[in-house]
């Protein structure tokens, strides 16, 4: 019977005890090895796993820290916008009161804020981890910039807009505040009512006569008011009115003054509604003191009573 091929391994201490003697046979040597080998490539695969797992969390941090940082960036954005929105907003709002005021056709003007296919919406997608996690975010970012330039954009038109109607409407709300303060609408002095516009007997001449203003009765020395914005175009004696101031509103609009005792402007003065222009007098074709009071508009009288608050 042939003997198996075997292996000696002797261990001999060095303080000269008894040696020890192991004895394997070749498959017993070869598994050994193998078990070696296996030892060996378990350890090497186990320290690779842990770097790489170990790598994977540290970036999974990274990129959870990229995230926060990310959404942070976008919810400040989104603040910005919303706080852009509420100014042009406000704006508009102001914008709508001063065209109400100054009693604007809102189909004229420009059309307020938002549009006509709806109000301004801005939605960006949740972002999540993932193995692609660069790609996303460029993408992401890609597409929050691109609707962010969209309302940006919008909400810089509709505040040019807004600028615009404002301007139009404060245009229009100083032509009408000139126009009201040239409109001669309060009463000259305090008084009473002697003689109407029209047709009246005349108390200097036989007959029937137009009577081109009114006469307002009033204690002499009494002040004489500017009722609306003007210029002195002519202040001196006029025939049977006496002392006359006369004053052009502009708009084709002027105002008559007669039977003054004194007058307190110079020609070519410019006047706002409330100086005192003059005082009651007799002066002229007068029966006693009073205002003769006339309006023209375009050069033709017409009854002052037509402009005068009641």
């Amino acid at each position: 019977m042939v003997q198996k091929k075997a292996y000696h391994v002797l261990f001999i201490p060095e303080d000269h005890h008894k040696v020890r003697k192991f004895r394997f046979t070749y498959p017993q040597f070869r598994l050994m090895g193998a078990g070696v080998v296996f030892l060996v490539c378990f350890s090497l695969l186990a320290s690779i796993g842990f770097f790489y797992y170990r790598s994977l969390y540290f970036n999974g941090q990274d990129r959870q820290l990229s995230l926060l940082d990310f959404d942070q960036r976008q919810a400040e954005l989104l603040q910005k916008v919303a706080q852009l929105e509420l100014t042009v907003q406000r704006t508009s709002e102001i914008a709508q009161k001063v065209e109400t005021l100054v009693a604007l056709d809102q189909k004229g003007v420009a059309k307020g804020f938002g549009s006509s296919e709806g109000d301004i919406t801005f939605q960006l997608a949740s972002y999540k981890p993932s193995l692609e996690f660069d790609e996303l975010v460029r993408k992401d970012v890609d597409k929050m910039n691109a609707e962010l330039g969209v309302v940006i954009y919008d909400i810089d038109k509709k505040a040019k807009e807004t600028e615009e109607r404002l301007l139009q409407s404060y245009e229009i709300y100083q032509d009408q505040a000139v126009y009201l303060s040239s409109t001669p609408s309060v009463w000259p002095v305090k008084g009473w009512v002697t003689s109407g516009f029209g047709l009246r007997l005349s108390p200097w001449a036989e007959g029937v006569r137009f009577h081109e203003g009114i006469d307002v009765a009033a204690q002499w020395g009494a002040p004489v008011y500017a009722p609306a914005d003007g210029r002195v175009t002519y202040a001196g004696p006029k025939g049977g009115l006496g002392r006359t101031v006369i004053v052009d509103h502009g708009f084709g609009v002027s105002t008559v003054y007669g039977h003054l005792s004194r007058i307190q402007v110079a020609e070519g003065q410019r006047v706002v509604r409330g100086i005192a222009l003059a005082s009651v007098g007799n002066t002229g074709y007068s029966t006693g003191p009073h205002l003769h009071y006339e309006v023209h508009v375009d050069g033709i009288p017409i009854d002052p009573m037509q402009y005068l608050s009641r």
